[in-house]
């Protein structure tokens, strides 16, 4: 899931959803770091500290990638 999606499933005014998406990713490390979600970039799983850019959101895999 892309976090935009998160912030626009919080809110339906553009200006709203935007205002969303530093406390989503924010709480997406939170979630990382507690083993709770993956964060990918290019499909591939990425720290929460290297954070940047364009993300996907996953439910925690098992498996390395």
């Amino acid at each position: 899931i892309c976090p935009s999606e998160v912030a626009r499933a919080m809110e339906c005014d553009e200006a709203k959803w935007r205002a969303l998406m530093k406390p989503v990713r924010a709480a997406a490390v939170v979630l990382a770091d507690a083993g709770r979600i993956d964060i990918l970039r290019k499909g591939k799983r990425i720290a929460p500290s290297e954070l940047k850019g364009v993300i996907r959101l996953r439910l925690a895999a098992n498996e390395d990638d």
